[in-house]
């Protein structure tokens, strides 16, 4: 083997060079990223800020002596923070990139014993804290309005017992900045309070993923837990579960869990329960703005209107979603809608009502629902599936509107009826491939008139079925395919219990041979937007269900919101003619 001989001369100048090199190098990268380890949990300042060791006057290594370090080299630094109680005097104040690690929520607390009204963090740069837990301060994380483009992160951090109540100081995670974002994974927001958006206020961009927001309080006015608000803002939610968050105030007490107002808001895999609001939304009300709700559950909550949800978006779409079991003293035990609102393969179930709307009232706008389940919901007046007024319409496509009932405190003084709809006013239920039956309006009285699944005008798009279509119930529009009962001959849609499936879907299954089954629209079931309808509420099976059919028959689509999908009964017929 050949092996060429590298002259003398180019190697010592290849080995000078590299020994040259070597400290530009070692200083380039310290640049970039240096490290200083706490051990201490005494508060002493750093003897010598800029000279890259952290170290006070007795040479150990505060938390505040580390942030002077950090915030005198350039770049990105790590402060690592072992277990320890660390009660800090005043506020630590980033100036540079920082990273602050700790030995776990449970472990390494930063307590504002002794901090002075201070926020833990007056953030001045981009900076991510992770496994560590911040504790009673009047505020924990702040970000002025005067900065700009910066981020905080908090990952695996716990923010306890923090609060104030001076609305000038804000909440105990404060984003001011439009062009800051705030990123919250992994943690736990619990305890906290302040007059108004009892933990977190968002001026910026916000994002809530895989945390625990519970036990926040707005004493005085709206957002128990979290308010987004401001030009631009947005916040997204995931995978996190939001509850007895409360904002009880009578006067100004909006969202129990959410205050959104004017931004861009999305909610997915998430659980919002237990939580109220002295006025509109127990989990969330939103003002202005967009709203995308989807495999989400609302369960539990309270408030005066909008026992779940208080609507007043400019968009607002809710998507495989569980609203159940939620309390309105007034209207709308699961949801107030103000303006235009669309649902689809939804449940909304066992809702209640004081007034109106158990499971929905409408204020104004359109609502339209496709492919969901209404039912179980109860008002103590008028509508105990939906109730709708002023000019509004609440559009159905392949909905169920099932075991809803009116009237429900049986109070003698007050003539209430609609128990699957009341469409007051010039407000209209406009429907296709629908059902509407089994509902209940319970009397007190003998005087008293029962209308139990249809008050007001009902103006069908085809292919509907009213259980009990009496003399309060105005039908018009198209009648093809329409079956309805009267006072003395109800229909019953033949469908079985109602059904548990997974977490998201509450639903009834149409019985085999029964009157829904293949009743919908022979052309195909569709939408308001007419849009063909591949599936059902349960996402799964194909609408129409042909599987089963008999050979040589175009099925259709069932009523309601399930597709029936035991063999059809179009199969035996044939036989059974013979």
């Amino acid at each position: 083997m050949f092996i060429r001989k590298v002259p003398g001369l180019v190697l010592g100048l290849l080995l000078l060079c590299s020994v040259l090199l070597a400290p530009v190098l070692v200083q380039a990268e310290s640049d970039i990223h240096a490290t200083f380890t706490v051990n201490t949990t005494t508060m002493n300042p750093d003897v010598n800020p800029g000279n890259g060791t952290c170290a006070d006057s007795g040479g150990l290594c505060s938390l505040i002596a580390a942030m002077q370090e950090a915030n005198a080299y350039a770049g990105a630094d790590i402060i690592s923070i072992p277990a320890g109680t660390f009660y800090l005097p005043g506020r630590l104040e980033p100036t540079e990139t920082v990273t602050l690690n700790g030995a776990g929520m449970g472990s390494t607390i930063i307590h504002g014993r002794d901090a002075g009204g201070q926020p833990a963090f007056q953030i001045k740069a981009n900076v991510t804290i992770n496994s560590l837990e911040i504790r009673n301060f009047s505020q924990a994380i702040a970000i002025a309005s005067t900065q700009a483009n910066k981020t905080v992160a908090l990952s695996e951090v716990r923010v306890t017992n923090c609060g104030n109540s001076s609305a000038e100081l804000g909440p105990a995670i404060t984003n001011s900045c439009s062009s800051c974002a705030l990123q919250i994974s992994s943690s736990y927001i619990t305890n906290n309070f302040s007059d108004a958006c009892g933990a977190v206020s968002n001026y910026g961009s916000l994002s809530i993923s895989s945390s625990t927001v519970s036990g926040n309080a707005a004493q005085s006015s709206y957002g128990g837990a979290v308010c987004s608000t401001g030009v631009n803002n947005s916040m997204s939610v995931t995978n996190s579960v939001i509850f007895s968050n409360s904002a009880d105030n009578s006067d100004y007490g909006d969202g129990g869990a959410f205050d959104l107002r004017g931004g861009t808001y999305s909610i997915s895999w998430s659980e919002i329960f237990g939580n109220s609001a002295g006025r509109g939304g127990g989990a969330l009300a939103i003002s202005f703005g967009s709203l995308t709700l989807s495999q989400t559950k609302i369960y539990g909550n309270t408030a005066n209107y909008g026992g779940g949800l208080n609507l007043s978006g400019d968009s607002v779409t809710i998507d495989l979603t569980l609203i159940k079991d939620n309390h309105a003293d007034g209207y709308g035990g699961g949801m107030y809608v103000w303006k235009s609102t669309a649902v689809t393969n939804s449940s909304i179930v066992n809702n209640t009502a004081g007034a109106k709307g158990g499971g929905i009232a409408l204020n104004d706008q359109t609502l339209t629902i496709v492919n969901s389940t209404i039912s179980g919901n109860t008002a103590d007046e008028d509508g105990g599936g939906l109730h709708t007024t002023n000019a509004s319409i609440a559009r159905l496509a392949n909905v169920t509107v099932v075991d809803n009932t009116a009237d429900a405190d049986l109070t003698d003084g007050t003539l209430a009826m609609g128990g699957g709809f009341y469409a007051s006013g010039s407000s209209q239920i406009q429907a296709k491939n629908s059902i509407v039956a089994k509902n209940h309006d319970l009397k007190a009285a003998v005087y008293e008139i029962v209308v139990s699944d249809c008050y007001g005008d009902f103006v069908s798009a085809g292919y509907n079925l009213i259980g009990n279509a009496g003399a309060f119930c105005d039908l018009s529009g198209d009648m093809a395919g329409m079956q309805y009962g009267t006072a003395g001959h109800t229909l019953d849609p033949q469908l079985g219990p109602l059904t548990l499936y997974v977490d998201n879907h509450n639903y009834y299954h149409p019985v085999l041979f029964g009157p829904v089954v293949d009743s919908g629209n022979p052309a195909g079931c569709r939408d308001y937007s007419n849009t063909l309808l591949a599936s059902d509420q349960l996402q799964e099976n194909p609408r129409p269900y042909a599987g089963g059919s008999a050979q040589g028959y175009t099925p259709r689509c069932d009523l309601g919101a399930i597709e029936s999908f035991r063999i059809h009964r179009e199969l035996f017929l044939p036989q059974l003619s013979k």
